[in-house]
């Protein structure tokens, strides 16, 4: 789970640097809304995607984040899409409704969106179900502690799963 937090707050951290390199006279000439910017676009999104991703694992724990699932790159690279489809999410709440809304509450309700987007579709850990490939064992005489027992789809080896 950190990996996708990890690629979002990339993202996010991205656009912070490229607003700051928009505004660069005005932004240090009023450190106020520096900070104001770097809540707003970065530490909002990233710990709205980060909750979401935590409550979404803990309602219906999704395979992907099971740590015997060795993924790095997919977790990351989920990470990347929320943080992505977020900033835009973002910038259309913020053309939209900017008058209306506080900058924070719009980028932390898109990054939610977002996450949620991108981890609700993620296959489910379901129990007696292969942790690997999520072939249905309920069939299979598997006893607990058996030495050698091994997923009759993908061949991984329950034990050491």
């Amino acid at each position: 789970m950190p990996l996708l937090i990890l690629g979002s707050a990339l993202v996010y951290g991205a656009l912070l640097i490229t607003a700051v390199g928009m505004e660069h006279d005005y932004l240090f000439s009023l450190q106020r809304h520096l900070l104001s910017l770097a809540l707003s676009a970065f530490v909002v999104p990233v710990v709205s995607t980060w909750l979401v991703t935590e409550f979404v694992n803990i309602a219906s724990p999704r395979r992907l984040f099971d740590r015997r699932i060795h993924a790095r790159l997919q977790r990351f690279t989920l990470g990347l899409i929320a943080g992505t489809l977020g900033a835009c999410i973002s910038a259309l709440a913020l053309a939209l409704l900017d008058m209306s809304l506080p900058d924070s509450l719009l980028t932390g309700a898109s990054a939610a969106c977002a996450a949620g987007i991108v981890l609700v579709p993620l296959s489910h850990a379901r129990r007696g179900h292969c942790i690997h490939c999520g072939y249905d064992l309920s069939g299979a005489c598997i006893l607990a502690g058996k030495a050698g027992a091994v997923c009759s789809e993908c061949g991984t080896d329950l034990m050491r799963a």
